[in-house]
């Protein structure tokens, strides 16, 4: 068990039954208050009540998807909170131990690769909020936090969610590396430019870019040499699947050929 565990456990063993009784209710209404107000200031929101794992909920934050757990109910002292990330790598982050930090180690432990700035972001997150854990995986960017039963903070978990929101947009960030065309972007299937505002899709094999509905129209990459057929863009994946059909990709590889003069 953890110290805040510990100290909670403490506390609740040297009250009478009645002062348990009546706390537990007093937590009670407190966590039904916060999850109530949680439900009118996220989007398309709904409790989560499972017979199995924690309450919480669920709901829209800055157009991304998030979700609020407390585990152990409305005697919780801990909170999870998690938003959907559309493409990212993995990480693992935690604050370092406060004797190594004396000792001159770095504050934040970071397992695992993330992008320019992500991990000075989350080493703030886990400073202002007193976090335990800040992670990604499955699709999700995640942080774990101490939590007060008796003095629930709203405004907290959500600028913890303004914040994992910003963590997310930089993990699905496609960096444009400036080509050699004069710092302009040329798609290989129609061999035009890509605009600096338009919508562009980076494929996951070469990372050459092409404009979305090309690489939708050539059923993959337009790269010679290169088969992938996913490409990632601002808003996610794009993944292409094989014709079914082996005459029309051939056709299709025929005309490929062409188009480039080979034989």
């Amino acid at each position: 068990m953890s110290e805040t565990s510990l100290a909670g456990a403490g506390i609740l063993s040297c009250m009478s039954a009645r002062e348990r009784r009546t706390l537990a209710i007093e937590r009670e209404g407190r966590f039904d208050a916060v999850r109530g107000e949680l439900e009118e200031r996220l989007l398309r929101s709904k409790p989560l009540n499972p017979w199995l794992g924690a309450p919480g909920v669920v709901g829209c934050h800055c157009g991304r998807e998030c979700e609020l757990r407390w585990p152990g109910g409305p005697h919780a002292l801990l909170v999870e909170v998690r938003a959907r990330v559309r493409m990212g790598q993995r990480f693992d982050a935690w604050a370092q131990n406060r004797f190594l930090r004396w000792l001159g180690w770095p504050y934040l432990v970071l397992k695992g690769g993330a992008p320019e700035g992500v991990p000075f972001a989350t080493e703030r997150l886990l400073k202002d909020f007193d976090a335990l854990r800040v992670w990604c995986s499955q699709g999700q960017v995640c942080l774990r936090a101490r939590w007060d039963p008796d003095e629930p903070d709203l405004e907290r978990l959500l600028a913890i969610l303004d914040r994992l929101h910003r963590i997310a947009l930089a993990l699905e960030e496609v960096r444009e590396p400036p080509s050699e065309d004069g710092g302009q972007l040329v798609c290989p299937f129609c061999h035009t430019s890509i605009e600096q505002d338009k919508p562009l899709a980076r494929c996951e094999g070469c990372f050459t870019p092409h404009h979305p509905s090309c690489f939708e129209e050539n059923v993959g990459c337009a790269v010679y040499g290169c088969d992938h057929l996913s490409a990632m863009t601002r808003s996610g994946r794009q993944v292409r699947q094989k014709d079914r059909n082996p005459d029309r990709n051939q056709d299709r590889n025929q005309n490929r050929n062409q188009d480039r003069g080979d034989p």
